[in-house]
């Protein structure tokens, strides 16, 4: 296990088929996913690995893979995944903050009913590229 500043890294075995890619984590048990690209797989594996690594004490140990033993439709991607944030995505968590907006603008969204919470997060996610 590669455990730096809350940070871990899993070998993660590509499969290129028809469509996409079908990937295994093998020092995850049940560990799998599939992708599009590998962008795409990526980010996938990321949240599988922070999903089934949420509450566990123990964490499996990296391995490392012979690439002389894969196939030739496959690859290996060693995923690091930042664990808090992963695991701030598996259990939703809010957190207040304060917002200083002007008195007048205050005022126009009160009247029209504007959640300022929910414009907020509308807007951060829009920021970072979030869906």
């Amino acid at each position: 296990m590669n455990q730096v500043n809350n940070s871990i890294t899993y070998p993660a075995i590509f499969t290129k088929e028809e469509g996409g890619y079908s990937i295994d984590i093998p020092d995850i048990d049940g560990a799998f996913t599939c992708a599009d690209t590998l962008e795409e797989g990526i980010g996938n594996c990321q949240e599988v690995i922070g999903a089934m690594l949420y509450d566990k004490e123990d964490y499996p140990k990296m391995s490392v893979i012979d690439g002389d033993k894969l196939e030739d439709n496959q690859l290996v991607i060693y995923i690091n995944v930042y664990l808090p944030y992963q695991f701030s995505k598996v259990k939703e968590v809010y957190k207040n903050k304060m917002l200083t907006v002007p008195v007048w603008l205050e005022m126009l969204a009160k009247n029209k009913n504007i959640n300022f919470s929910r414009v907020l997060q509308e807007g951060l996610k829009k920021e970072l590229n979030i869906k």
